[in-house]
């Protein structure tokens, strides 16, 4: 008689322990250390937001401080779980961080803080770190395939209602638990699971990534002092799935889930780069916008109307229509647009209050008209079509996939301007250092003198 298959909660428990390092194609390791890079990059950058600033005093003026993990924005020491949660808000603030589509939101900007605080409390080597990583990924990617568009269309953001179950399974790596402990961490990281949409173009939005992390980070230290859950959390009666709502039932469910083979970094939509900081529902048609404009020199005067044709899944996320701020500015297609064909360009300078404040910029806003008449597929969810009127002519132009998608990937040049643009102004010199070390993460073997080179108290002056 063959033996029962063990639970799918604990199968996902026993691959995010028993992932190892030596395991991981060389392919994995490099698209794991691109993320890491950027999100590093992005981070520090985002060191300087109000929001980011808030959850680093919060967490370094209460009794999570001091502690040994570093809260980037301060410089100042921290329990590693209000490390995760200040340096987690701060990966997000800008908007400009990764995301995959199979979890729908925004994996490394949770994961990454979870592994350096960890790594930096316990002085891991990066080979632990790159495991914890990796491992947070693919939870996140199964879970991600189960739930997938119905959860985020009902409200959920992902980035943090999955999110947190990837960040406990790579703080369970990183502390090395059991797998009884890890799959008690994930049934608690489950009910903590938050974060709505509504708060897409507000300062919350950025607060879902830091809670994420934290409570990742607070579930594997819990079960690591013998704290329980149930151990259906995902599939059971009243459990994640049930609760939250996904595009599967329970027997289909675990039926993906122990179907699962490879490494969903790897995968067609599994690390998407943003070349441009705000949504990347937009992106597509954010780079179509600037290649009309230049290829035509099309400047705003010579604008009578810009059309962009999406997917309607895109008026879910992009809520704004008439920006008054930059948060705002990030979901609202119709400031993106105007502004890319102003600037032709969508870098952090663009979404500023002050950008979106500028006239020439407000008054080509009311010329972008969005359509949702597409159906675009999973792989290419936020393909657009632009259409440019000026004089009487029509230019045209469809982007299936912006920069920084998988099947369009940004190129090393471009990932170090990125890098630079974001780091150097916090940094200075030291950015290229930083940047030299995390392309050779899987060598580091004192976490100390890495986290040593972010220290911000003697960055370069704004």
């Amino acid at each position: 008689m063959r033996n029962a298959e063990p639970p799918v909660e604990r199968l996902i428990a026993e691959k995010a322990v028993s992932l190892r390092f030596e395991d991981l194609p060389e392919n994995v390791v490099r698209l794991a250390k691109v993320a890491v890079t950027d999100t590093i990059g992005v981070g520090l950058a985002g060191t300087r937001e109000p929001v980011a600033q808030a959850a680093a005093d919060l967490v370094t003026s209460t009794t999570e401080a001091p502690g040994s993990a570093t809260v980037w924005a301060t410089g100042s020491g921290s329990a590693p779980q209000g490390a995760a949660y200040a340096n987690g808000v701060a990966c997000h603030a800008l908007d400009w961080d990764d995301y995959m589509h199979p979890m729908h939101g925004h994996c490394s900007a949770v994961l990454l803080p979870v592994c350096w605080a960890l790594a930096e409390s316990g002085d891991a080597d990066g080979r632990r770190f790159l495991e914890a990583f990796v491992a947070g990924y693919e939870v996140n990617g199964m879970l991600g395939r189960v739930l997938a568009t119905p959860h985020y269309e009902k409200g959920w953001h992902a980035t943090s209602t999955i999110g947190v179950v990837g960040a406990a399974a790579a703080a369970a790596r990183m502390l090395g638990l059991t797998v009884e402990q890890t799959a008690h961490a994930l049934g608690i990281a489950a009910s903590h699971a938050s974060g709505i949409r509504v708060n897409f173009g507000s300062m919350t939005k950025a607060l879902h990534a830091g809670h994420a992390a934290r409570q990742g980070v607070t579930a594997a230290l819990l079960a690591r002092r013998g704290v329980t859950a149930s151990a259906e959390w995902l599939l059971g009666p009243n459990g994640y799935l049930a609760t939250y709502g996904g595009q599967m039932g329970p027997a289909e469910a675990a039926e993906s889930i122990r179907g699962h083979d490879g490494f969903v970094i790897e995968g067609p939509v599994g690390l998407v780069q943003k070349p441009y900081a705000c949504c990347g529902s937009s992106h597509a048609a954010v780079e179509a916008t600037i290649a009309l404009v230049e290829e035509h020199d099309l400047t705003p005067e010579r604008i009578d109307a810009i059309e962009v044709h999406v997917d309607p899944l895109l008026n879910k996320t992009l809520i704004h229509h008439d920006a008054t701020n930059a948060l705002e500015g990030r979901y609202c297609l119709e400031y993106t647009i105007a502004v890319a064909a102003v600037d032709r360009a969508g870098g952090a300078e663009q979404f500023s209050d002050e950008s979106v404040g500028r006239p020439e910029v407000r008054a080509l806003m009311p010329k972008v008209r969005r359509i949702a008449d597409r159906r675009n597929g999973p792989e290419a969810r936020f393909a657009a079509e632009v259409v440019i009127r000026s004089g009487g002519r029509e230019f045209r132009r469809f982007q299936e996939h912006q920069p920084g998608h998988p099947s369009h990937p940004l190129t090393e040049a471009q990932r170090a301007a990125k890098f630079a643009a974001a780091v150097r102004p916090v940094l200075g010199d030291r950015a290229e250092e930083l940047r030299r070390r995390l392309a050779d993460l899987e060598h580091v073997t004192a976490w100390r003198e890495l986290a040593d080179l972010i220290l911000l108290p003697t960055a370069v002056p704004a």
